[in-house]
């Protein structure tokens, strides 16, 4: 318990919460997602982890859990991880999985690995897939996503709006919308000062 301790020694309100909720509420109020109701954001960094934002309200769960997008299985047969499932999102797209696959292939970077077109689909496909299960679970206004990987967003952008789309019923497809976070790596600091 950490906020009881720090709210009583300092005698200010205290508010714990998951880096990415925070970062979602972030972009939710005054990033990428501000003029949209329903907003799933998406961070993919050393990890892929989410957080869903509904009328300005972060969405929890029941236990805290809602969001979590990373322990998604994407491909059963795909890679053991440390914590999550066998073939999580997490474990083939995000950028620690993206470093192991660089290092593998003798790539110097993930960038390097992404020039290669071939990487370059596995990573979209394998992140698409995670998208398009977002859309269809949820239905949300707008999809953003953040975290480091998105450096490099302009090797792989296009393909990967290309490649949702074809995940999508195709009565979704002329309404998906999914955009690049705006506030970087400030939204979590932002959404947990604005944590009610």
């Amino acid at each position: 318990d950490l906020v009881t301790p720090l709210s009583s020694t300092f005698d200010i309100p205290v508010a714990l919460e998951n880096d990415a909720n925070a970062a979602a509420l972030g972009e939710a109020l005054f990033g990428a997602g501000q003029s949209c109701s329903s907003v799933y954001y998406v961070t993919v960094s050393t990890g892929i982890g989410g957080g869903y934002v509904y009328e300005k309200k972060l969405i929890r769960g029941a236990h805290g859990y809602a969001g979590e997008i990373g322990n998604t299985i994407i491909d059963a047969s795909g890679p053991v991880h440390p914590v999550l499932n066998v073939g999580s999102l997490e474990g083939l797209a995000s950028g620690t999985a993206l470093q192991s696959r660089a290092l593998e292939k003798r790539a110097t970077s993930i960038e390097r690995l992404l020039e290669d077109p071939q990487e370059r689909t596995r990573f979209i496909n394998h992140l698409a897939t995670g998208l398009a299960n977002i859309i269809h679970t949820i239905d949300p206004d707008v999809i953003v996503i953040g975290g480091g990987v998105t450096g490099s967003a302009d090797l792989y952008w296009e393909e990967l709006l290309k490649a949702v789309s074809g995940l999508v019923y195709p009565s979704l497809r002329s309404s998906i919308d999914i955009r690049l976070a705006t506030l970087k790596g400030h939204a979590g600091v932002i959404g947990a000062a604005s944590l009610g």
